[in-house]
């Protein structure tokens, strides 16, 4: 639900042709659930006073009944109506990132989120807008691309260290660490995991999202003097999303050697 008073803050852009300092395409859209006394159903009658794009209304409310549901905006009416909200949560403004191969940010990223606007939040708000940077235009949703070993060691403030470095002397080099999201600047376990269950092997573990640029197998050895690698067939690795990271769970051959590494290498 949006607040005519975020075009105070969106309006400004206009200037820059709705464009962000970063070439990025700003679109404000109005939402609203209002009781019988309508303040904000004038910005819905006429949203391109106010500095909007787009507009509807999701319904107004009689007391608990919900009338005009979605009627009479072309950008709403045939949907289902939301939830009602609660006491304080009839009015918000909101900032999403909706640049699906951003490098700055990941689709749909929530940028801002509070019960209204003030003007003393405009410079923040912003700053927050000029931070999206524009898609690498590969296309597609879910940021295909994913992130690269680059980008990822230059947000952790480390671009010139080299992947087979252990700077923080964990034990992982950089390029391993780049694979399981773990920080490369201090020191961290290793994420391997390893059980049994009814006499099968697994090794489990966390990597980081849209890993891109990198090669990953099994190596197994008697000594671990000579390492050769271990062919898993493609169904015995399951992944499995999750909200900051996914988990790997490998089912180990019977056969294998005493000994198991993970290798982790960049692709050419």
């Amino acid at each position: 639900m949006g607040s005519q008073f975020g075009s105070q803050v969106l309006g400004s852009v206009a200037a820059n042709g709705h464009l962000n300092a970063n070439g990025v395409e700003i679109v404000s859209i109005a939402l609203g659930i209002e009781d019988n006394a309508g303040f904000d159903q004038r910005v819905m009658q006429d949203p391109a006073r106010w500095g909007f794009d787009l507009a509807g209304v999701d319904c107004v409310l009689d007391g608990s009944d919900r009338t005009e549901i979605r009627e009479g905006f072309a950008y709403y009416t045939g949907l289902s109506p939301s939830r009602i909200p609660g006491t304080g949560q009839r009015r918000a403004f909101v900032i999403l990132n909706g640049v699906t191969n951003s490098p700055s940010h990941k689709p749909w990223e929530l940028l801002h989120f509070s019960h209204g606007f003030s003007s003393t939040q405009s410079d923040s708000l912003l700053a927050l807008i000029d931070s999206v940077m524009p898609g690498d235009g590969s296309g597609g949703g879910g940021d295909p691309t994913g992130q690269s070993y680059t980008e990822w060691m230059a947000e952790a403030g480390l671009p010139d260290a080299a992947p087979l470095e252990d700077g923080d002397g964990d034990g992982l080099s950089n390029v391993v660490e780049f694979y399981f999201d773990t920080p490369p600047g201090q020191a961290n376990p290793s994420p391997l995991q390893f059980s049994s269950i009814d006499g099968t092997f697994r090794l489990a573990y966390p990597v980081g999202k849209d890993r891109t640029g990198v090669t990953v197998g099994l190596e197994t050895s008697t000594s671990l003097a000579e390492w050769q690698s271990l062919d898993v067939p493609e169904g015995d690795w399951v992944l499995t999303e999750g909200e900051s990271v996914d988990q790997v769970d490998v089912s180990l051959p019977a056969d294998m050697e005493s000994f198991v590494r993970l290798r982790v290498t960049l692709s050419d």
